[in-house]
Order: C-alpha cells, then sequence, then structure tokens
C-alpha cells in the first residue's frame, strides 16, 4: 500500500469511529434505556431531555460523516462536550468533566484537518 492510501484508510477509520459512537453509543443504546446514564438521572434531567440528547447525539454524529456538513457536526459535538461537563460539574465529578475537556480536543482537530474525503481529494489532485 501507498502511504497516501495508508493515511486515507486511517482518516476514515477515525471519522467512522467518531460517528459509530455517536449513533450506537451515545445515540440508539441512551434511546432504548435512559436509565443508564446515571450521571444524567442524578443532576435531575428528566427522561424526555435524556432521550432527546440522546437524538441529538445520532443526528451530530451523521452531520459529522457527510463533507459539507462536517463543521456543523463538529460544533454540535463541541455543544455536547459543554453540555456534559456542565453535567459532570453539577453532580460534582470533576475528574470525568476534565476528561470531557480533553475530548473536546477531537471535533477541533477535524474543524482543523477538514473531512478526510476533501483532503484526500485535495492530495490527489496536486500530487
Amino acid at each position: 500500500m501507498k502511504t497516501m492510501e495508508i493515511i486515507k484508510l486511517i482518516l476514515n477509520i477515525a471519522l467512522f469511529a467518531i460517528a459509530s459512537v455517536g449513533i450506537f453509543i451515545m445515540g440508539i443504546r441512551t434511546v432504548l434505556d435512559p436509565s443508564r446514564l446515571d450521571v444524567f438521572n442524578n443532576s435531575g434531567l428528566s427522561t424526555i431531555l435524556i432521550l432527546i440528547w440522546g437524538i441529538y447525539c445520532m443526528v451530530q454524529a451523521l452531520l459529522i460523516i457527510h463533507p459539507r456538513t462536517m463543521v456543523i457536526g463538529c460544533v454540535l459535538l463541541l455543544l455536547n462536550n459543554i453540555f456534559i461537563i456542565f453535567t459532570y460539574l453539577k453532580v460534582g465529578n470533576t475528574g470525568s468533566a476534565l476528561f470531557e475537556v480533553a475530548a473536546m480536543s477531537i471535533p477541533i482537530t477535524l474543524i482543523l484537518l477538514g473531512h478526510p474525503y476533501i483532503r484526500w481529494m485535495q492530495i490527489n489532485v496536486s500530487g
């Protein structure tokens, strides 16, 4: 395999992993079992709000996948991170809030690097 093909594969796997987490772990699992998220339950969020949050996670993950809506999806992911940080701080879980601050680097990096498909096309055209 050429180096560029390996880079494309790595970027696509990373994008797929981010979208999968948003859709399946944070989205579908939350919609199917909203009581599993103790931090939200302990912070006083209702079941309806937790369900809406699960749907929100699925929408942001779907937006991140497409090149034209990736930046919007990343901004929604950043807003989601901020919401989760405040939720952790409300229940007094500072360690998890700090982890979530570190997780904010993922959408910021995606915004700065651009969508893997667009980057791949730029490399192929110029190279």
